[in-house]
């Protein structure tokens, strides 16, 4: 319980000085070095050690302890103060999330939830403790983890859910003021972050986007292709208006190792900012201009064999 309260205090006064690893025992050493006789130690048989002052008469000391022993509320300030803590922790040495971020390290971000925090959320949630728990209350801690983490950071701290969830209520809605509502109540990103996101998704699929299908490989030196006309004759009342289009398809050998490539998809980090809009830009196309059916002429070759039969 010092050491937490020591590390509070030099997270809060001393941030260059903070060092979450430190040991109770230089603790020790410090507070004999600094107070010398002022203060003594006493090892309890089943509990950490005792610390208390000299100076401080019997009776003080019992009732503080009393106090300190039944008051739920300081109870109650002292477990915040230590989740506070280790959530900032976790924030500090959390990976740096990718710009835009991945599939991949959405769904992992949440492995990097602080622990302590999670068997508090689940003895909180789960009747028979941390050692059963069902999947709706796992799901619940898990949402309520990330809410926590997400405000206790002032939003610095992007979570899946909140990048998810936001994006899932735009797309389904359309609406700012649903998305604000959500957001002033700590349950998703805002809607400027939802749209420097989208943002970056976007400039993300250009530079990577390339005139091939995502399925087509460019390296094998044979491909075959193969056009046909599809016809829909519907019946109309003077023809018109029926469905004519020429459908095509690739055909490409698959070796061995190629599908792996086949199924990679490619990402490019376009780094953080503000865009909150894409300004498209048309790729030039070279104009290709329709001749007329032309065929071989066979007037030369044939005078040729006219000739040589008459010789």
């Amino acid at each position: 319980m010092l050491r937490e309260k020591y590390l509070t205090y030099l997270q809060s006064k001393y941030p260059q000085e903070y060092n979450p690893n430190y040991k109770t025992d230089k603790l020790k050493q410090k507070l004999q070095k600094h107070f010398g006789e002022k203060v003594q130690f006493w090892q309890p048989n089943y509990r950490s050690e005792l610390v208390y002052s000299n100076e401080v008469p019997k009776g003080c000391a019992i009732e503080a302890a009393f106090e300190s022993a039944s008051s739920e509320e300081r109870k109650l300030q002292e477990a915040a103060a230590t989740l506070r803590r280790l959530i900032l922790d976790s924030f500090k040495d959390h990976s740096h999330m990718p710009w835009p971020p991945t599939s991949e390290y959405l769904l992992s971000s949440g492995d990097q939830l602080p622990s302590a925090l999670l068997k508090f959320l689940t003895a909180l949630l789960s009747k028979q403790g941390t050692g059963h728990i069902s999947s709706r209350s796992e799901r619940l801690v898990r949402s309520m983890a990330q809410d926590i983490c997400y405000n206790v950071t002032c939003g610095q701290w992007k979570m899946p859910k909140h990048l998810l969830l936001g994006m899932t209520m735009r797309h389904l809605t359309g609406s700012f003021q649903v998305i604000n509502i959500l957001n002033r109540f700590g349950h998703c990103a805002s809607h400027s972050t939802l749209l420097e996101l989208e943002t970056a998704m976007c400039d993300s699929v250009v530079e990577c986007s390339t005139n091939l299908p995502s399925a087509a490989l460019a390296y094998p030196k044979i491909t075959h292709f193969c056009w046909d006309n599809f016809d829909l004759t519907e019946e109309t009342i003077d023809g018109s208006g029926t469905t004519h289009s020429t459908h095509g398809i690739m055909i490409q050998e698959i070796k061995e190792g190629n599908m792996e490539k086949i199924m990679e998809q490619p990402t490019v980090k376009t780094g953080k900012t503000k865009k909150r809009s894409a300004t498209f830009k048309p790729h030039q196309i070279q104009p290709c201009y329709a001749t007329g059916k032309a065929e071989p002429s066979l007037t030369d070759s044939t005078t040729t064999v006219e000739n040589d039969q008459e010789r």
